[in-house]
């Protein structure tokens, strides 16, 4: 069967959504014809045998399974059994609206196709605000596609976007194993080089969740993913000859955050542990010296830049400590009146 758009779905441990997910997908009142591949990533609860019921249902669904290798290998491997002109990544946490495949492939196509998002928390609408509902060809990148992708984080997910499987392909672009935190922005980005046309909807096609209450997740995406990150994204504009200055401050605006985060989830020895590893990098410290971006500042920034100029983690964790003291008593306080 000649399919029109393979759907990859990696799965791990998610027996909670999986079955509405996939079920997104195999509603789509479309006429392009899906082939779902479900790649298990060694998950030990219910997920390897609802992929399996879902391919003995649906001559469509193919359940793969591996041995777990993390979100970018379980792609890689999607992507390697993939037969669609098309290849859709799908979370399977998230799922998609009514009418993603028909609204993203209807009309002339590009080789990036995009759509706008909405989720169960406060989601980004600069999208909508920085791109116009229509086909960018590459002599417009410079001026209307770039800027998007250096601003901020909001535009390296691979889920709200179809990618043409020849363009993947014959450029072996992949998924960088081994990385837990926008490792789709390498591969979004990567594959960003070999297009020459991309096609926004600004209509909200993807429900993309978010389990707020995952601490480990937040610290997790700390500052060595924000310096990874940042170094990828400054080589890559300079490699395209694009000049984006706020790549700076986003990352020392994104490693306060760290900083921040930490002392305030993390228990005083490893708070104070992670933050004293980071001021002693080298390169935040020569980066955030010539910013100051808290220098004179009144309050707890004012403190903060002091401390992290005089390296000194404790009292920046006991600072956040009694700033989110204050923060509860005041907000308690309120309630109470």
């Amino acid at each position: 069967m000649k399919y029109d758009v393979s759907v990859i779905i990696p799965v791990y441990n998610c027996e909670k959504f999986l079955t509405r997910c996939v079920e997104s997908v195999l509603n789509q009142n479309c006429e392009q014809k899906l082939q779902i591949i479900l790649v298990d990533d060694g998950s030990t609860d219910a997920s390897p045998a609802i992929c399996d019921r879902f391919q003995s249902e649906n001559d469509n669904v193919l359940s793969l399974h591996q041995k777990n290798a993390g979100v970018s290998a379980a792609r890689n491997f999607g992507i390697a059994r993939a037969e669609g002109e098309w290849i859709s990544f799908v979370d399977s946490d998230d799922y998609l609206l009514d009418g993603f495949y028909e609204k993203m492939l209807s009309g002339d196509n590009a080789d990036l196709i995009c759509c706008s998002y909405t989720g169960n928390s406060a989601v980004s609408n600069e999208l909508d605000s920085m791109l116009e509902d229509r086909i960018y060809s590459s002599s417009e990148f410079f001026e209307s596609l770039y800027p998007v992708m250096a601003n901020d984080y909001i535009f390296f997910q691979c889920w709200n976007k179809l990618f043409r499987r020849s363009i993947i392909v014959e450029n072996n672009v992949s998924f960088p194993i081994g990385i837990k935190y926008a490792e789709d922005m390498e591969f979004v980005y990567n594959y960003v080089k070999y297009i020459k046309s991309f096609k926004f909807i600004k209509s909200p096609l993807y429900y993309y969740y978010v389990n707020e209450n995952n601490t480990t997740s937040i610290v997790k995406k700390g500052y060595e993913a924000y310096e990874r990150i940042y170094l990828f994204r400054k080589k890559y504009f300079e490699e395209l000859g694009f000049n984006n200055h706020d790549l700076k401050q986003d990352y020392i605006f994104r490693s306060l955050g760290a900083i921040y985060t930490a002392a305030k989830f993390l228990n005083i020895f490893s708070a104070c542990f992670y933050i004293r590893k980071i001021l002693k990098k080298s390169m935040f410290y020569d980066e955030y010296k010539t910013k100051r971006i808290y220098k004179d500042s009144d309050g707890v920034n004012g403190y903060l830049d002091r401390f992290i100029i005089k390296k000194q983690p404790l009292l920046i964790v006991a600072l956040v400590r009694y700033a989110e003291f204050k923060s509860e008593k005041l907000a308690k306080e309120k309630s109470d009146d």
